[in-house]
This record gives structure tokens, sequence and C-alpha cells, in this order.
């Protein structure tokens, strides 16, 4: 069980760290989801995109969803953008992924 929360002022870099941690789960050979609200639409429906332009995939999700539907058994890693965009209820979500041993990433 692990949580790790990137904060920050717009521009900090969170979207960075959050892909960059992600990738260093993918070499590991851990199975990653990336998530955002749907909300987010400034680069593109399901795509996470840095300032800088890089950017991952990432299931576009509605803030009121719950975002459990959207990761399977043999993922170990999510990763959750603008975390914030998301209704309270995210946070049960999370702590119940967080009790199946899963590792947690919002910024």
């Amino acid at each position: 069980m692990k949580l790790v929360v990137n904060t920050g002022s717009m521009f900090s870099g969170k979207s960075s760290e959050l892909i960059r941690l992600g990738e260093r789960h993918i070499i590991r050979g851990d199975k990653v989801v990336y998530i955002k609200p749907d909300i987010d639409q400034r680069y593109g429906a399901s795509v996470i995109c840095t300032h800088k332009g890089n950017s991952v995939e990432a299931h576009s999700i509605a803030i009121d969803d719950d975002i459990r539907d959207y990761i399977d058994e043999d993922v170990n890693v999510i990763l959750i953008d603008e975390v914030q965009f998301f209704d309270g209820r995210i946070v049960n979500d999370i702590w119940t992924l967080l009790e199946q041993d899963k590792i947690v990433y919002v910024s």
C-alpha cells in the first residue's frame, strides 16, 4: 500500500512527475493505468500531456464515476492527474485501492 500526492502550483511539473513515475514502474515491469477527469480536455480527451509536450494515454473518467471500474485486476499502479476535479467519492475509491495493496499516485 502506497499513496503519493504531488502538489504544487500551475506549471510546477506535477503532470511531468506523474508521467515520469509511471514510466519508471513500466520499466520495472509493473502494470500501470493513467486516469484523468473528463472535464480536462486541454490536450485531448484521453491523454495526459505536460506543458513540454510529453504525453501518455489515459482513461478519461466522469468526475462522479467510480475509478475502480476502469482498473483491471492485474494493474498494480494507478496514476491520477488533476485529482482535485473528481468529486469527494474519489477518496473512498483511492482508499479501497490502497487496501488492495495498489500503489496510487495523484497530482
